[in-house]
């Protein structure tokens, strides 16, 4: 079995901590709808913080384990030991700590908004709750999404950065809320299938092969995979592939050398799953990450200037 979420008490002493000041002012409609995204980003980090002092956000966060493996350390939950595939929640007055056990990689979105407030009362999402695991598609599949609008003020893109958090919030809601009722070895077995999926990108990974490493039938593996991570393993599988394509394509890869890649011997096939599981074509998805590379560049000789 894998390692087990580690979880330490709290130290009795009282422990340093520093605010925060990183935020964006939002705009007039963004506060009448009621939630808003702050910023996105994503990061390669390298070891403990030296100063080791607590954070107060202020504001919401997701942070998605994209590789690697490390802890989250707050006042209230102590220490918890986090995994690729597990996506770690901040809230705005939860003075907290996350960083690698060596090093990993990690995707974040961070929001705000009376919304985000009254989601939260309702518990929806929960300090309590700080570690939601196995659902990796909830922040990355937003976080991609947010990418292509992330920079625009009109209307629409307002309202569809709300709907995209709103769906995000409520994926972390189910896989949080569910984690906490699930068997301690299944889900020790089923994570450490997940990390091997993303480790390897969902390539070379076969539902018999990750089965017997698991000691278990096939029948069963697909049942209590399908069960912690809420879709069948097959799914999730090509969801790992398509999440992998479309960092390849925004990279440059055309689509033919993308599909061959990630092991895809019918192009046309990728193109039906990618379009299936993403969406919108491989195609529109190329041109939208073009035009928000111009938007960029465009953006940034307007600031120098």
């Amino acid at each position: 079995m894998g390692k087990k979420n580690i979880i330490m008490h709290k130290p009795t002493i009282k422990r340093k901590f520093y605010r925060s000041e990183r935020f964006r002012i939002p705009q007039a409609v963004e506060k009448q709808i009621g939630l808003w995204v702050d910023r996105i980003g994503s990061a390669a980090d390298i070891g403990k913080p030296q100063d080791g002092k607590l954070r107060i956000l202020g504001l919401y966060a997701a942070v998605y384990v994209c590789s690697g493996e490390g802890f989250f350390d707050s006042e209230s939950s102590g220490i918890i030991r986090v995994k690729a595939g597990d996506t770690i929640l901040l809230f705005p007055e939860e003075a907290q700590i996350y960083y690698p056990e060596s090093k990993w990689e990690t995707k974040w979105i961070v929001w705000s908004g009376k919304e985000a407030d009254t989601l939260t009362e309702l518990g929806y999402l929960s300090p309590s709750r700080p570690v939601a695991a196995g659902n990796f598609e909830a922040v990355e599949n937003a976080f991609y999404a947010l990418k292509r609008i992330i920079d625009k003020e009109d209307l629409t893109s307002v309202y569809e950065r709300k709907k995209i958090l709103t769906e995000m919030i409520f994926s972390l809601h189910k896989s949080s809320s569910a984690g906490n009722e699930r068997n301690n070895d299944n889900q020790s077995t089923i994570r450490k299938a997940i990390n091997k999926i993303l480790r390897k990108n969902g390539m070379n990974v076969s539902i018999r092969q990750l089965a017997g490493e698991a000691g278990f039938s096939e029948t069963h593996f697909r049942r209590i995979f399908s069960s912690f991570s809420g879709r069948p393993p097959k799914e999730y599988i090509l969801s790992v592939k398509i999440n992998q394509a479309k960092k390849c394509l925004s990279e440059g890869r055309t689509i033919k050398e993308t599909a061959d890649f990630l092991g895809f011997k019918d192009v046309f096939y990728f193109m039906r799953s990618f379009k299936k599981t993403a969406g919108i074509p491989p195609g529109i998805f190329i041109r939208q990450c073009k035009l928000q590379r111009i938007d960029t560049k465009i953006l940034s000789g307007i600031i120098s200037h």
